[in-house]
């Protein structure tokens, strides 16, 4: 058969009717077989969400973005938890974006061209900032919502991560930007007062998470991310750091509150800038809460 004859063919096979007849029937087969561990009133009641929810809606409409209505059924957070599991987290996800947040507020996070909304800039020493915006993830299967370091239009980290209306956090993810070297972290860690990015980033959620009264937080370890053939990194380190414990099914419980270092844990010669250094971490944190209040309900009874 000619490469002509070939083409012809799958052009004909893509748009015969009663082909994609039959392959819409089969996929409504296959879901409802994928669907019956979950049978019961809680994903009935999760499928009506869904359809009536404007973050649903939102996330549906945006490209590149996988559904909640998918959410069950793909990998999301942790590859190896279950169906049940994933939707008792996509679930909760669904409520605390629905209930924490205004239509307007929805609608400034899930613009994706202009990076969501910006929630805190960071002063450096250059005279430049960095901006920190929190935006619906362009990575759901990590998370719904995305803090992101950006500095010269460039995106320093990210980390993705999901909220539930139980008050549980869900850490999916945590990126380097693409076009950032060695080099320009070593530079903004000095510009930050020795602050690393990545852990700056880390701090912010933390402020972020206590202002939503998030006290149970779990971290992914690399080897259950959702593609960990493509993480480069080990997660561990940064969560033992923060003073997280390994948990289970893949997961690092991290402490509900940040662990601040005290002045008498470091030598005398730089503690001048460590006190800068909280100071600055201090002042982005206070303009973070300050952006929430603004945006955010603080719990879904207020």
């Amino acid at each position: 058969m000619t490469q002509t004859a070939i083409k012809t063919f799958k052009a004909w096979r893509k748009n015969n009717k009663y082909i994609i007849q039959a392959k819409s029937a089969y996929k409504k087969v296959l879901r409802k077989c994928r669907e019956i561990p979950l049978k019961g009133k809680k994903y009935k009641e999760y499928q009506m969400l869904c359809e009536s929810y404007l973050c649903a809606r939102l996330t549906a409409a945006t490209e590149g973005l996988d559904r909640f209505q998918d959410k069950p059924f793909i990998p999301y957070l942790n590859k190896t938890i279950s169906k049940k599991t994933k939707l008792d987290i996509a679930y909760g996800a669904l409520q605390f974006l629905e209930k924490r947040f205004s239509a307007p507020v929805l609608q400034q996070l899930f613009n994706m061209k202009q990076y969501g909304v910006n929630i805190a800039d960071i002063p450096l020493k250059n005279g430049t900032d960095i901006e920190i915006r929190l935006l619906a993830s362009p990575f759901q299967q990590e998370g719904e919502l995305m803090l992101l370091m950006r500095h010269d239009k460039k995106r320093v980290y990210s980390i993705c991560f999901s909220c539930t209306e139980d008050h549980h956090a869900y850490i999916g993810g945590l990126q380097r930007g693409k076009d950032i070297t060695n080099d320009d972290i070593k530079v903004l860690t000095k510009e930050l007062q020795g602050a690393r990015p990545k852990n700056l980033l880390l701090s912010l959620l933390y402020a972020f998470l206590q202002y939503a009264d998030i006290n149970e937080i779990y971290a992914i370890d690399s080897d259950h991310h959702i593609k960990s053939e493509k993480v480069k990194t080990s997660y561990a380190g940064l969560w033992l750091e923060v003073g997280g414990e390994k948990y289970r099914n893949g997961w690092y419980k991290l402490p509900p509150q940040e662990r601040k270092k005290n002045i008498e844990e470091v030598k005398s010669k730089h503690r001048s800038q460590f006190l800068r250094r909280e100071a600055m971490k201090e002042q982005a944190r206070t303009a973070l809460i300050v952006t929430m209040q603004k945006i955010m309900t603080k719990s879904a009874s207020q």
